[in-house]
């Protein structure tokens, strides 16, 4: 989980072949969910259960999941918790300026522009004055007080997340007798 543009399905797609993961992306499952996303509450709602959901019919046939996701709300990773088996959080550190440069899908600049309104990359009492400098409207992203791992992905050295990722879960992979998942 983390901002928009932080890196999730970069690095979740990076390791998923050598560690025999499934990776679901919460950006394409909304694309086959979704013709025309709004991105609104009730949406975004269905998207995460849809993705929870998958999550764990995949974990109880055996599988272990990595998921990609913003996870921008207590709810989701509470509801994700809830129903998988065996759920790790990862936490993707990463400035807004740096995932703005990222951006090649250009959802900052719509949000810049009004365009989209619930873009979730307000974090309370961390980027609330660059926020209001160069946003109008935006959704919270709530931070999370717990998470299993934190990566710092703040800059390009891709090599080092990944191993940093691939070790944690090899680590989690022996330590556990029900597959994993990590959101």
């Amino acid at each position: 989980m983390g901002l928009p543009q932080s890196g999730k399905t970069s690095l979740a797609s990076s390791i998923c072949k050598e560690l025999d993961l499934i990776h679901l992306d919460s950006d394409e499952l909304r694309k086959h969910l979704i013709s025309n996303p709004t991105f609104k509450q009730k949406e975004r709602e269905f998207v995460y259960r849809s993705l929870i959901s998958h999550s764990r019919i995949l974990n109880d046939q055996g599988r272990n999941v990595i998921l990609s996701a913003t996870g921008h709300l207590k709810t989701y990773r509470t509801m994700a918790n809830d129903i998988i088996k065996n759920c790790r959080f990862i936490y993707l550190e990463c400035p807004i300026e740096v995932c703005e440069r990222r951006d090649f899908r250009g959802v900052y600049e719509a949000s810049r522009k009004g365009l989209i309104e619930t873009l979730p990359i307000k974090i309370v009492e961390k980027n609330e004055d660059y926020i209001k400098k160069h946003y109008k409207q935006v959704d919270v992203y709530e931070f999370p007080k717990q998470f299993d791992l934190l990566i710092d992905n703040s800059v390009d050295r891709s090599k080092e997340p990944v191993a940093v990722l691939k070790e944690y879960i090899k680590k989690t992979l022996r330590n556990e007798d029900t597959p994993v998942q990590c959101v």
